[in-house]
């Protein structure tokens, strides 16, 4: 029996813990003959996994596939085109962090929003929070998005969830995201396949779009300034760039496919066992 665990389970076993949260958690008593889990999650969860499960823990690739963003695509309203159309001198921002766990909220990429509108608002349009609409009734975050200068002018708003390619085909020219030993993310592929800019914080994409160190706004203002500024001026460049970044996750590719046959080989008891991906 294999588990393969995609999300960040030592954060939310902690969650369970300390904030009440109702539920068993992962651990019920199942003896796993091995763990599969992807690159961003073998820092936090590797040993942990190990430890309680008593098996052998294999980092495997992350993968990605258009399958399913075409068929919402296709689903599109009419006259609403997928893709990153140039020219907008007030470039639209959205921030789609699911906001149900710690690893990955909106309040850093408000605060590179909040940092570059302060540094210079030029170039800045609206900016989209999506996944929100609860949030606003919260009184700790309501305090903490009124001290922002984007939502004292407005710029901000606060929104409910939304199909991806819809809302980056209708309110975006610019994805900001920040993610806390989270660094790979379906989000990041569904930015690159319609060639929107993505401004990040993952060493995992380092290289790609407009990355910025972690848990700093000033330096994530540096980055959105630059996509703000010089984007479109790069689209070649990008595309060339998304291209390698999906080429790299897709489910074609031969590094890929090889990886998890030997995977699923090593654990059929085929030759060999499978090597250390990472």
């Amino acid at each position: 029996m294999i588990a393969y665990r995609v999300g960040n389970d030592y954060v939310m076993e902690i969650e369970r813990l300390v904030a009440g949260k109702h539920g068993t958690g992962i651990f019920n008593g199942v003896r796993i003959d091995e763990i599969w889990t992807n690159p961003q999650h073998a820092r936090t969860c590797r040993s942990f996994f190990e430890t309680v499960y008593r098996c052998q823990v294999r980092i495997v690739p992350h993968i990605w596939d258009s399958f399913f963003i075409d068929k919402l695509i296709g689903e599109l309203p009419s006259g609403l085109r997928f893709g990153y159309a140039p020219g907008a001198q007030d470039k639209r921002i959205a921030i789609f962090e699911p906001n149900i766990n710690v690893v990955k909220t909106a309040h850093y990429p408000m605060l590179v929003c909040e940092a570059a509108y302060r540094q210079d608002p030029s170039g800045i349009g609206d900016i989209f929070v999506t996944n929100a609409i609860d949030l606003k009734r919260h009184e700790a975050f309501e305090r903490f998005a009124l001290g922002l200068d984007i939502v004292q002018a407005g710029k901000a708003s606060f929104e409910a969830r939304y199909s991806t390619p819809y809302f980056l085909a209708r309110f975006t020219d610019i994805v900001v995201t920040h993610q806390w030993e989270n660094g790979l993310n379906y989000l990041y592929y569904d930015a690159a396949y319609g060639r929107y800019p993505l401004v990040h914080n993952s060493d995992l994409l380092s290289g790609f779009g407009y990355q910025y160190a972690s848990f700093d706004a000033q330096d994530g203002a540096r980055a959105l300034r630059e996509a703000v500024r010089q984007h479109d001026a790069r689209l070649e460049e990008y595309e060339q760039a998304c291209q390698a970044l999906l080429d790299g996750v897709s489910i074609r590719n031969t590094a890929n496919v090889t990886a998890y046959d030997a995977l699923l080989r090593g654990v059929c008891g085929g030759a060999g066992l499978a090597p250390a991906v990472a």
